[in-house]
């Protein structure tokens, strides 16, 4: 590859990026599409599908919400 189609590739993974469009060897979020970058969006495994973070903690929360932690505990002393 030479400096012209490197900077050809450049420019066309950065069109990618900022349309919100996974880049070849990059995975997109299995919800929301979105590009996964570990330091930016986050990448975690869900089941079959890798997410962002965004998605990972609004499903994470729904979950929370129906099964609340500390539900029904019974503070003794208070």
């Amino acid at each position: 590859m030479n400096i012209l189609q490197f900077r050809e590739a450049l420019a066309k993974d950065q069109k990618a990026l900022n349309d919100k469009q996974p880049t070849p060897g990059v995975k997109g979020c299995g919800t929301c599409g979105v590009p996964l970058q570990e330091s930016i969006t986050g990448c975690r495994k869900c089941g079959d599908k890798y997410v962002c973070s965004d998605c990972y903690f609004e499903a994470f929360g729904e979950v929370l919400e129906a099964h609340p932690i500390g539900a029904f505990r019974v503070l003794r002393g208070a």
